[in-house]
């Protein structure tokens, strides 16, 4: 991997007491010994005028800096390995971390002739955020490896890079939140049902847009939190893009979507966008893909839709065991009195999760403090479980796994 990090220059800012001179020193010292990254840093992902703020938070941040670059570093080289193995890259990763003026958090930009990875590490999440981000951004450099830097920038091409970044993320980090993936936060709930409800709206405006240069002024707020359309929710066309990708990429592998062409994808985007509005409006015929989560029985299977009708009988309700006291038990598994210790709960514990109660962690903290290294185990078995999915997904195209025995919701 290619690597620039503006973080050693940067942290000789905190050695600068007085704010007007460590100010002077942001400009003429700090973004001087990177002018290549900051040209770029502002002529589309910053404001020169929020320096001053920058400069006067240089001493709170500073110490987190150095973590965040390894973490970052970590993170890049662990998707450069997998997407040149799955020949999702052509070459190695180039990437760049600097620490910025609090505006983005990621993007991808041109630099020194390839396209590369640009990592903002005053707004690098905690895991699995961060994980989530550093995919994402990869994901669009193996675009342009295949192709996609020659592509116009217009809302269709937005809609299918976006899409396609944001659920192979899915595939790459699975069990996680849509607004997650989406935003990398858990804050944005209100925002996916707005989403949902303006889908019919949303999808208009995009058939309408495709070839619209994706900066003009009323589109700009599809990708970017500037809407100019009142009627649409601040960034939807990340969530549209979204739901049209899941649904490629439970039909194609990702490597095989990434060698779509400008022309082939927005075809194939046009039509299942359409097949939406005929199918919303009463029309014939099947919807290729659903706004919500979809379960893919077999390649050969149609799509479920959680929201429509089952005409089918119900089937006869399944026998429940009986608990040890003959009665059939009135809760589940993990939601037991506080007071007992469950396995899963415990294995909770030990994986640095929430869902356990005192007397989970009273044994575990017991098991610990007598195998040292009892910790590790659980979390070597849960990272391998991680990797093999993720194998299984991107590289044998297995779109549908059941994980049997799940009991707690380990997170």
């Amino acid at each position: 991997m290619r690597l620039t990090s503006t973080v050693a220059e940067y942290q000789k800012l905190a050695r600068i007491e007085d704010h007007a001179s460590r100010l002077e020193a942001w400009t003429t010292g700090y973004e001087a010994a990177y002018r290549d990254v900051f040209d770029i840093y502002y002529r589309s992902y910053s404001d020169p005028r929020r320096r001053t703020e920058a400069a006067a938070n240089v001493a709170k941040i500073s110490p987190l800096m150095r973590e965040r670059e390894a973490r970052a570093e970590a993170l890049a080289r662990q998707a450069e390995q997998e997407f040149i193995a799955q020949g999702l890259l052509l070459d190695e990763l180039d990437a760049v971390f600097l620490v910025g003026n609090h505006t983005a958090n990621g993007w991808v930009a041109e630099f020194h002739g390839r396209p590369s990875l640009f990592v903002a590490l005053e707004l690098l999440g905690a895991p699995p955020y961060d994980g989530i981000l550093v995919s994402h951004e990869a994901l669009h450099v193996a675009h342009n490896h295949h192709g996609a830097e020659t592509w116009p920038d217009d809302v269709g091409a937005s809609l299918i890079q976006e899409g396609i970044a944001t659920a192979a993320s899915r595939l790459l980090h699975p069990g996680l939140s849509d607004s997650a993936y989406l935003w990398t936060d858990e804050h944005h709930d209100q925002w996916l049902s707005e989403c949902r409800g303006a889908e019919r709206d949303l999808i208009a405006v995009v058939l309408d847009e495709m070839a619209t240069p994706a900066e003009a002024p009323h589109v700009r707020g599809l990708f970017a939190p500037h809407c100019q359309a009142p009627a649409l929710p601040t960034r939807s066309g990340y969530w549209l893009a979204d739901v049209l990708a899941q649904h490629w990429l439970s039909e194609h592998s990702l490597k095989d979507v990434l060698r779509w062409d400008y022309e082939e994808a927005t075809h194939r985007a046009s039509n299942d966008l359409r097949a939406r509005i005929k199918l919303e409006s009463g029309g014939a015929g099947r919807h290729p893909f659903n706004a919500h989560r979809q379960i893919r029985v077999s390649r050969s299977d149609s799509w479920t839709d959680p929201h429509s009708k089952d005409t089918r009988a119900p089937a006869p309700p399944r026998p429940q065991p009986p608990s040890h006291t003959g009665k059939q038990s009135a809760e589940p598994l993990n939601r037991q009195s506080a007071g007992c210790v469950i396995s899963s709960r415990n294995y909770d514990y030990l994986l640095g999760g929430k869902n356990h109660f005192a007397a989970d962690r009273e044994l575990a903290d017991k098991v610990i403090a007598a195998i040292p290294g009892m910790r590790t185990g659980p979390r070597q078995n849960r990272e391998f479980l991680g990797r093999t999915v993720r194998s299984l997904a991107m590289e044998a195209g297995i779109r549908q796994f059941l994980d049997i025995g799940t009991a707690a919701d380990h997170q």
